[in-house]
Parts: C-alpha cells; sequence; structure tokens
C-alpha cells in the first residue's frame, strides 16, 4: 500500500500534467484559431532576428521534434543460481 505522502505526491504529480495538458492545448487551439497570426517589429527589437512562423521554427530546429532512437535495454548478466 502506497503511503499517504507517496499518494500525495503522485496526485500533485497528475493535476500538474492535467493542467500543464490543458494550457498546452488552449495555447494549441488559439494557434489553430488565428490568434497568433499577427505579427508587430517586438521580436526584431528584442533579439534582432526577424520572428519566425511555427513551420520556419519547427524546420529550424528538426532535430528536436524528431523521436530519440530507443537504446537497447542493458542486459543482465546471468544469475549464477539458474545455472
Amino acid at each position: 500500500m502506497a503511503s499517504p505522502r507517496a499518494s500525495s505526491r503522485s496526485g500533485a504529480l497528475a493535476a500538474s500534467v492535467r493542467k500543464s495538458f490543458s494550457r498546452t492545448s488552449a495555447v494549441w487551439q488559439d494557434y489553430q484559431d488565428g490568434i497568433f497570426a499577427g505579427t508587430d517589429e517586438v521580436i526584431g527589437r528584442v533579439t534582432g532576428k526577424a520572428p519566425m512562423t511555427l513551420q520556419e521554427f519547427i524546420k529550424a530546429h528538426i532535430d528536436v521534434f524528431r523521436p530519440a532512437e530507443a537504446e537497447e535495454p542493458p542486459r543482465r548478466p546471468p544469475d549464477p543460481r539458474q545455472e
């Protein structure tokens, strides 16, 4: 049986994940609805670079969006008791 402390941490983590997912989903919906379609010169003034579209950003950083190669799990040495 899980301790009350572990159960509390687990519940807090689940709530945090739900909140993060909810916020991410809301931002994604706003993007799809065109809320972020406008542009201004703020990004250029702050960064010294022209702003990018989401597609341009993904193309420029495509390696971050690709899934990592799955590593083979480490093999356990044979159990001498089993031989």
